[in-house]
């Protein structure tokens, strides 16, 4: 199953990110994963920065999550 990712967004309000990304599942349906996490920067960076360090944290975070359905 290969997922793409949909969109990455950031809301600086609430200094948050969104992420989501879709896969084709074996039934002909799709599977819909999304993340939601604080994102915090002290440096003054560029909104395709911001979005490279979101896709890189999300990156991170769910590959952590998936690992925790293995124990």
């Amino acid at each position: 199953m290969k997922f793409r990712r949909v969109h990455s967004r950031y809301d600086r309000a609430a200094q948050r990110a969104y992420v989501e990304a879709r896969a084709k599942d074996g039934d002909g349906g799709e599977i819909v994963v999304t993340g939601m996490f604080a994102y915090r920067t002290t440096a003054k960076l560029t909104d395709k920065q911001i979005e490279q360090e979101i896709k890189r944290k999300a990156h991170h975070a769910l590959k952590a999550a998936a690992e925790a359905f293995n124990k």
